[in-house]
């Protein structure tokens, strides 16, 4: 995983719907117990029901991704 890399990503509540994104930024820490790690990714292409669900950034959208 790397900065600029395409992603997949599913949103809780929308099934099995699956979005793209590229990769912006990669957090510095991982969660010991989960083993996750925080990443930001710009939605390639946003439609309607996608904005319901996550939140807003000024440049890109902010999801959790597995």
């Amino acid at each position: 995983m790397k900065v600029g890399n395409p992603v997949q990503f599913r949103v809780n509540g929308m099934g099995k719907t699956v979005f793209k994104a590229t990769l912006i930024s990669i957090g510095q820490k991982v969660d010991e117990d989960t083993r996750s790690v925080e990443v930001y990714a710009k939605v390639d292409t946003v439609d309607s029901q996608l904005s319901r669900h996550v939140r807003h950034g000024k440049d890109y959208e902010r999801a959790g991704f597995c």
